[in-house]
């Protein structure tokens, strides 16, 4: 925990109420802002696929590249199955101002319309400074 009392988070789990009122992980991925999103969950396989892509709709895809551009500053969250922090999904939402989960391993494969929340909780606690610095 963080000396200002909030919590530290640089992974995201998705997780799914079961009957007994426990969460159980959907996904875990490396969370990439700072807000809660909202949308439409829509997985594509191809660029070609645009057409089915509606404004404020999640991006759920296996990764991302240059060509997905026009696509990812329509969309209201990315989700990808491969990536880090520095993969493009993870620059381009930081330059969009959108959420994204990267490297989640299995998002193309579980994903489906139903789901349509995205929360991105990412606080890095800032490291004390260690000089105190006079002017």
């Amino acid at each position: 925990m963080a000396k200002n009392g909030k919590r530290s988070y640089t992974k995201y789990i998705l997780n799914k109420s079961t009957e007994h009122g426990s969460d159980v992980p959907i996904l875990k991925g490396i969370a990439i802002g700072e807000k809660i999103s909202s949308g439409r969950v829509k997985r594509l396989t191809s660029v070609s696929e645009y057409r089915s892509f509606n404004d404020g709709d999640i991006l759920v895809v296996e990764m991302t590249t240059p060509d997905w551009e026009p696509i990812m500053k329509r969309s209201n969250g990315i989700i990808t199955d491969r990536g880090s922090r520095t993969c493009h999904a993870a620059i381009v939402a930081r330059e969009l101002g959108i959420n994204a989960i990267v490297g989640t391993e299995r998002a193309t494969s579980i994903l489906a319309v139903s789901y349509t929340h995205l929360d991105v909780y990412k606080r890095q606690p800032k490291p004390p400074c260690s000089k105190r610095v006079s002017g």
